[in-house]
């Protein structure tokens, strides 16, 4: 835990530490019932007073409440998804590097590593933008695309790490999606090279 920072974003903590691996978790807007966020409002507070992250059993809490399919699903429209896509991969290797996608119904999963010196809020701030404007264009609609907040894992060890890569690559077929052309980890083909 030595050189970690701290951050309050719109509703939760971030910690982060250059040359640091992280699993994050973006999501649609109205993606989960008010119940649930008030649930996670509530778990925020505890969390601003520990000492520890949003750890990743709470994350898949969270994902499986997303998989139940709340709200809408406009990332199964392959041209959406596809843009999600090319925006998680555009700067792979330039301003991080990536480990592993899935674009689900209505939520992102990315596990990836920053160059030191760039910071995730302003990658996943980049992954959310351009996409939302075209995707609002494509669906003949206007307004927020994405939540506000999203959630991410600080990687402590190669057991977690391996474990985040293969929840995010059998999250599809764990919700019922089968062969899924929206996911992606290390040492296989991306899906728009297939």
């Amino acid at each position: 835990m030595d050189n970690i920072s701290k951050r309050i974003g719109a509703y939760l903590p971030h910690w982060s530490k250059d040359g640091s691996i992280y699993f994050v978790t973006f999501r649609l807007i109205d993606s989960l019932p008010k119940k649930v966020i008030s649930e996670l409002a509530t778990q925020r507070g505890d969390m601003l007073d520990g000492s520890e992250p949003f750890d990743l059993k709470a994350i898949q809490r969270l994902d499986k409440l997303l998989d139940k399919g709340f709200g809408p699903d406009w990332l199964k429209n392959p041209d959406i998804a596809r843009l999600i896509v090319s925006a998680i991969r555009h700067f792979d290797g330039e301003r991080y590097e990536l480990h592993a996608y899935c674009v689900m119904p209505n939520h992102v999963h990315v596990v990836l590593k920053p160059q030191n010196g760039v910071e995730l809020a302003g990658i996943i701030r980049s992954m959310k933008n351009f996409p939302a404007r075209r995707a609002n264009h494509i669906l003949g609609r206007e307004g927020a695309f994405w939540s506000r907040e999203y959630f991410d894992r600080l990687i402590r060890t190669s057991k977690e790490h391996t474990k985040s890569i293969e929840y995010v690559w059998f999250n599809p077929e764990s919700a019922g999606i089968e062969n899924s052309p929206w996911k992606w980890r290390l040492g296989e083909s991306h899906p728009v090279e297939k």
